[in-house]
């Protein structure tokens, strides 16, 4: 004797959203990856070589103005590597054209 359809869905785990109407969990789902990169923009983490080729300088004079507190703004990541935010970039450079002048 075959089981009947009833007892097939009794047999299978009852998921969480199926215990509510589907306008109520379209609004409980996340947001796509793409919605949420244009809802809050990153800043970009730069690696150290692509900052001395923006800059025009060599990681030399980078680790030097890092050892004396004169380049831009660093972090240092769990994995050991060295990153400069974009932010803090244009803000050293913002910084440089105002004590030119």
């Amino acid at each position: 004797m075959a089981p009947s359809d009833e007892s097939a869905q009794k047999s299978r785990p009852i998921r969480g959203s199926e215990l509510l109407p589907p306008a109520e969990v379209s609004t409980l789902q996340a947001p796509s990856r793409a919605v949420r990169a244009r809802s809050a923009p990153r800043d970009e983490l730069l690696s150290i070589i692509e900052v001395c080729e923006e800059l025009g300088i060599a990681r030399a004079t980078f680790y030097r103005w890092r050892a004396h507190r004169k380049g831009p703004a660093s972090l240092r990541l769990p994995n050991g590597t060295v990153r400069i935010r974009r932010s803090a970039l244009t803000a050293f450079i913002a910084a440089c054209e105002d004590t030119t002048r």
